[in-house]
């Protein structure tokens, strides 16, 4: 029958474990689900937090706009900036002007230049304004008064079958302003394209079409368009576009706590999904069904053996009979001795109470005779320091006094000799006038003598001084004289030792004896002609030199040299044409292949820099020119939204990292390495600018395995594995590796989140 209830217990068992994998794979089911959705919350969310970055930069770059009023001339940004000027709450025509967004670009190039001219109530407050410009030297500003505006006749405006509005109506200010922005816009028409503009013109004249991207053309035929700017648009109600960007902000802040809530509710549920709990129901039943299949085994098996120990059974009860009753016999003799310990143990414990008991009356006793005996303790030593304390407030006391006497005293003696002193003085003052007066009337005799003295000497010494000069000047055409004269005798001399030393040469080596001789005066001698000829002789004779009877052997053997070397060198001619071919080959290619190269790190810098930055931002890469390529400079140009830096220089720690970053994968973008070590790049480096960082890691990180040395959690967090070098013992080094798996990887991205 055991054999019939476990069959059916089997049958039963089958069908559960059907169930049970039917609801493991709904539970495995749900749970990826869940972790798909946690997954795509958190891209959302992440999507969310780059989408709040720009806009908190968006809203820093209006406001140092606003603040550092950047675009507007030295003198407008002095008389925004200066406290006295705000209170006369003067601003720009841009700053009271509002429109949407739809129209910003249009109404700014509608404006033009006029977008920076200051607003003021009065033309006294221009002429101001002017003056205190000048007295502080800052240059030029232009002012419109609304007082001097002029009234604009609103005409009947047409309604063509265009697609265009009227700028004045889409265009708001306070109503103070209402004229000036008549005045301004009230030929001004906002049409889409610059096609609809000729339709316009032929219906309406004297007006002005500006399209939605900032074109501008006019009836008279000026046209103004072009390329988009980024940081156009942003001249117009720089508040209100901070105002509005905030809401925004806040907009999306609220949705990414929203997302936030959704993202760990899913991740919640997704926890709370016990898929082990399933598998081991799964496996429960499973190895209860082989547990049961096992058991009708075992149950044949054991029917066999059962018959077998029967009877073996029964010889063995009637010996257990005998035991029973001896052990019976055994519990009732024990059970007399128990009630005797019994009673032995209540009256110790009856003892021990009352010993305890007395214990604690002795001990509270002890306890109240040591609280008297500490408080009369501290009412002693109150006591004594409260004596010493009086005691030295009576020295102090004592020591005031003397001293207080002792300054009456002196004072008592100071009055006494200053009254002596002031007296003695009243004395001297008299004695000194008398002595004073009697000076004054010295003083003036000896200023008169002084005075025709003084005429005296300057007559004196301007003639001297003409003496002197007629004695420098006779001097120097003395010396003239004499140095001439000198310089005369000197050439004398040396003619006379050159023509000694000419005769005595002719005689020594050519036996000639030179005589002077005298021409006459009208014959004329070219003596240059001469020592040219002289000059030519000696030198023919110089090289003559002596006669040289091995002249011919030398000859020959210089003839074969001189062979030799014209063969020698003919080679090296052709090895020098052959060299410069080469070199010029090789420039050639390494040219091609530099400016292969150089292009592509270009073009994949500018996407690096963009996917970094932002795709407004400009950067490029330029080579120096006028110089040979492979020995040229290469210039890196990075300009950010909202800054014009003249060089990388300019540019803060963080943007500087990043512009590095960007060109180190564009150099190695040109010829990937399997394996990359990143020494601390991300030191300089902020929160947001970490994550553009590690999304770059990331993308690359298919083909090629990172090892980053950092200090940054943002960049642990974004890591496959951390390796670590601790030292738990003083001169042994340990590595601890951690490595993260996926489900770790989300869990901690929403916590960070």
């Amino acid at each position: 029958e055991d054999v019939k209830q476990l069959t059916m217990k089997d049958r039963e068992m089958r069908k559960n474990f059907a169930e049970a994998e039917v609801q493991l794979f709904t539970v495995q089911q749900l749970k990826d689900d869940l972790k798909s959705e946690t997954e795509k919350l958190r891209e959302q969310n992440l999507s969310l937090l780059h989408e709040i970055d720009r806009k908190k930069s968006k809203i820093e770059f209006h406001k140092r706009l606003l603040e550092g009023y950047e675009g507007f001339s030295e003198g407008t940004k002095y008389l925004l900036k200066h406290d006295d000027w705000k209170a006369k709450k003067i601003s720009t025509v841009a700053d009271i002007l509002h429109s949407d967004d739809k129209y910003r670009l249009a109404i700014e190039s509608a404006l033009g230049d006029l977008a920076n001219v200051i607003v003021v109530e009065r033309i006294e407050d221009g002429y101001a304004a002017i003056k205190e410009l000048k007295k502080q030297d800052k240059g030029k500003t232009t002012f419109i008064s609304l007082q001097n505006v002029p009234k604009i006749i609103r005409r009947g405006k047409k309604k063509l079958d265009l697609p265009f509005v009227w700028a004045t109506d889409v265009v708001q200010c306070d109503a103070i302003y209402q004229p000036l922005l008549n005045f301004l816009f009230d030929d001004v028409i906002i049409a889409e394209t610059l096609e609809m503009t000729d339709h316009v013109f032929s219906a309406l004249s004297g007006v002005r079409c500006v399209t939605l991207d900032g074109q501008s053309i006019s009836s008279s035929g000026f046209l103004r368009g072009g390329s988009h700017r980024h940081d156009e648009g942003g001249i117009i109600s720089k508040k209100s576009q901070i105002a509005i960007l905030e809401r925004e902000l806040q907009n999306l802040h609220e949705e990414v706590l929203k997302i936030t809530e959704q993202q760990k509710e899913t991740q919640r549920k997704h926890d709370a999904v016990d898929l082990d709990k399933e598998l081991r129901v799964v496996k429960a039943i499973e190895k209860e069904m082989t547990a049961i299949e096992s058991r009708i085994a075992q149950l044949e098996f054991e029917k066999k053996r059962a018959n077998d120990g029967i009877d073996r059974n029964k010889l063995e009860i009637a010996v257990f009979e005998d035991e029973i009753s001896e052990l019976q016999r055994q519990y009732e003799n024990l059970g007399i001795e128990f009630k005797n310990i019994e009673t032995n143990k209540k009256e110790n414990e009856t003892l021990v109470d009352e010993s305890i008991k007395e214990l604690e009356v002795l001990e509270s006793g002890w306890s109240e005779k040591t609280k008297i005996v500490n408080e009369i303790e501290i009412k002693v030593v109150t006591l004594q320091g409260e004596v010493r304390n009086i005691e030295r407030d009576i020295e102090r006391a004592d020591a005031r006094m003397n001293d207080t006497q002792l300054t009456i005293a002196r004072r008592k003696e100071e009055i006494a000799r200053a009254k002596q002193e002031n007296a003695q003085l009243v004395q001297d003052v008299l004695i000194f006038e008398k002595q004073l007066n009697a000076l004054r009337a010295e003083f003036e005799i000896i200023e008169r003598d002084k005075r025709d003295i003084e005429q005296t000497y300057i007559a004196k010494r301007n003639e001297l001084h003409e003496i002197e000069l007629k004695i420098k000047d006779e001097r120097r055409l003395h010396d003239d004289s004499v140095s001439a004269s000198h310089e005369l005798e000197m050439k004398i001399s040396e003619i006379k030792s050159n023509i000694e030393h000419v005769k005595l040469r002719a005689l020594e080596e050519f036996e000639i004896e030179l005589q002077l001789k005298n021409y006459p005066d009208d014959e004329w001698i070219d003596f240059a002609h001469l020592r040219e000829e002289v000059k030519n002789l000696k030198e023919r004779i110089k090289i003559l030199g002596a006669i040289n009877f091995a002249a011919f052997d030398e000859f020959n053997s210089e003839s074969e040299r001189l062979n030799f070397l014209t063969q020698q060198r003919d080679d090296l001619l052709d090895a020098e044409k052959t060299l410069l071919n080469t070199i010029d080959e090789i420039n050639n290619t390494a040219q091609k292949k530099f400016f292969e190269t150089f292009e592509k790190i270009r073009k994949y810098f500018i996407t690096i820099f963009k996917e970094l930055f932002h795709e407004g931002d400009e950067c490029d890469l330029k080579l120096e020119e006028g110089v040979d390529p492979l020995e040229a400079s290469i210039e890196i140009i990075a300009k950010p939204r909202g800054k014009r830096p003249t060089s990388i220089d300019l540019l803060s720690g963080g943007e500087k990292t990043l512009t590095a970053i960007a060109l180190l994968f564009a150099i190695y973008l040109v010829k990937p390495s399997p394996f990359c070590i990143l020494d601390e790049v991300d030191a300089p480096l902020d929160d947001s600018n970490i994550d553009r960082y590690t999304r770059i890691l990331k993308k690359f990180s298919d083909n090629t395995q990172f090892i980053v040395v950092t200090h940054n959690k943002r960049t642990m967090e974004s890591a496959q594995a951390l390796y670590g070098v601790t030292m738990e013992e003083e001169g042994v080094s340990k590595i601890v590796t951690v490595r993260f798996n996926e489900e770790a990887r989300v869990r901690s991205a929403a916590v960070t989140n």
